[in-house]
C-alpha cells in the first residue's frame, strides 16, 4: 500500500469545488488500487508548515492541490521527501498569474513561489492545455485531466420546443469581470436563440444591464 501526502485546502475539504472534484471524488477509487490519500490542509505558521514538509519523508510522494509555496517550504519538502519519490502539482486554474489589483509586492511574492514551486514538480496534472504548456515549456512532465462534471449522475431537465435555453455561469465577484468581457458574444447568441436566459450565481449581484439577458444573483 502506498501512501501520497496532499496538500489540501484548508478548513472544510469538501467545500471547495475543485477539491471535491478532483481529488475526494477518487480517494475511494485510488484506496482500491492500493493508494492512500493523506489529506493535509497546509497551515497558516511558517513552523507549521515546515513541520508538515519535514512529514513527507513517510510518504511514497506528494500532491500539491493549487499550491503555491513558499521558497523555504518547497526547499524543504523537496529535501525531506526521499529520492526518487514524485511531486505532483494537480492545477486547474492559473493561480500563479496575479490579479490586476494586486500591489507590486503581492505581485512579486507570488511570481517567487510560482517560480519555488514549479522547480521541485516533477509531474503538472493540469486542467486544460494551456496551464500544461506552462509547465511543459519548463520541461516539466504534464498530463491534461479537465475537471469534469458526470454528467450521467445529473439529472436531464426536458424542455418543450419554443422553450428556450438557459445558461449558468458560477462565480465570485473577482471573477465577475470575466463574465462582463462575454457579453457581447452572450448577446450574439440571445440574438439567434428565442428565449435564451443567463443565469449567475455570485457572491454579489451583477451590475444591470439593459439587454435580453435575465440576471439572478
Amino acid at each position: 500500500m502506498k501512501r501520497f501526502l496532499v496538500y489540501a485546502p484548508p478548513a472544510n475539504f469538501a467545500s471547495e469545488p475543485s477539491f471535491r472534484i478532483r481529488i475526494l471524488s477518487i480517494v475511494e477509487r485510488l484506496a482500491r488500487r492500493g493508494l492512500t490519500l493523506d489529506l493535509r490542509a497546509r497551515p497558516k505558521s511558517p513552523l507549521s508548515r515546515l513541520k508538515l514538509a519535514r512529514s513527507a519523508r513517510d510518504y511514497d510522494g506528494v500532491i500539491l492541490h493549487r499550491k503555491m509555496l513558499d521558497p523555504y517550504e518547497a526547499r524543504a519538502l523537496r529535501r525531506h521527501l526521499p529520492s526518487g519519490r514524485p511531486i505532483f502539482l494537480d492545477i486547474d486554474d492559473a493561480v500563479m498569474l496575479h490579479e490586476t489589483d494586486l500591489g507590486f509586492l503581492a505581485r512579486r511574492r507570488l511570481q517567487k513561489r510560482y517560480q519555488a514551486t514549479r522547480k521541485i514538480v516533477d509531474v503538472a496534472c493540469a486542467g486544460n492545455a494551456y496551464l500544461a504548456g506552462m509547465f511543459h515549456e519548463a520541461g516539466i512532465r504534464t498530463a491534461i485531466i479537465p475537471s469534469g462534471v458526470d454528467t450521467a449522475a445529473q439529472p436531464v431537465r426536458q424542455t418543450a420546443p419554443g422553450e428556450g435555453a438557459t445558461l449558468l455561469w458560477v462565480g465570485s465577484r473577482s471573477t465577475l469581470k470575466y463574465l462582463e468581457l462575454s457579453f457581447p458574444a452572450l448577446a450574439r447568441a440571445a440574438a439567434r436563440v428565442k428565449n435564451l436566459r443567463l443565469v449567475v450565481f455570485c457572491d454579489i449581484a451583477p451590475p444591470p444591464r439593459r439587454s435580453r439577458w435575465s440576471l439572478s444573483p
